[in-house]
């Protein structure tokens, strides 16, 4: 095996080892039922903040948790301290703060601002003894996992906050009963929502209907075709029956 493959194998069973770790430990934690409970109750939305890799996760699960029937938008934390922190509703929305270590200077601010204005928050870290985990509402620990190839880089950490918040917007989409039928409302473009689009929502309907009698002239048959622009032209016989 060349070693372009190799470390490529050594990346993924890394990160593979750590969603494992992940799997058992959320097994034994109760808060993340809570934060379930707490996300379903919220009448606002749910803002995701984290910094740097951690902030770029955030955005792809705030997108889920959007697509699934939880209203999300994420901010970088350095953001939220420059005039973003207006767009936090007071006894509407719910903070779901992502970070490794807990411990990144630009949370202390919007713990502070949580803090002061009763803003429930979801806290999630790999250090039990991190700042994030003290001032959350709930806290919720992950394991500490090995990043590939033991880089400063993060990667399986990453994976595992992805994960955690896949789990999570899944588990809200089910305690609201949300399905395919309500996904498609959100997500009207491209081959996952066309793929269930009813034909009722797109078939022409009454007047819609480029419809003529069979003895009409075929400029008459054009013009019709062409007016109702669907490309075809339906003609109706004496006895009823319609041509296409």
């Amino acid at each position: 095996m060349n070693k372009d493959l190799q470390i490529a194998k050594q990346t993924i069973q890394t990160e593979i080892n750590g969603l494992k770790k992940l799997l058992k430990s959320i097994g034994y934690s109760s808060q993340f039922s809570k934060a379930v409970n707490l996300i379903s109750k919220a009448s606002g939305k749910i803002i995701v903040i984290g910094s740097g890799k951690s902030f770029i996760i955030g955005n792809k699960i705030s997108s889920s948790l959007s697509s699934l029937g939880t209203p999300s938008v994420a901010f970088d934390s350095s953001s939220l301290n420059h005039g973003s922190m207006g767009s936090i509703q007071k006894g509407h929305d719910v903070l779901l703060i992502f970070s490794v270590s807990g411990e990144t200077s630009a949370l202390d601010s919007i713990l502070r601002f949580s803090n002061r204005n009763n803003i429930p928050v979801i806290g999630v870290s790999c250090k039990a003894s991190s700042m994030l985990l003290r001032f959350s509402t709930i806290p919720i620990l992950l394991p500490r996992v090995i990043e590939a190839r033991s880089s400063l880089a993060p990667t399986s950490s990453q994976i595992n906050f992805l994960a955690f918040g896949d789990s999570l917007a899944h588990s809200l989409a089910a305690r609201k009963k949300f399905s395919n039928k309500h996904f498609v409302n959100l997500h009207p473009h491209g081959q996952l929502g066309t793929a269930l689009v009813l034909v009722k929502e797109i078939m022409a309907k009454g007047k819609e209907i480029p419809l003529i009698s069979a003895n009409k002239t075929m400029q008459a048959a054009i013009t019709e075709m062409s007016k109702k622009r669907l490309g075809v032209v339906c003609c109706r016989e004496k006895n009823g029956k319609i041509n296409i």
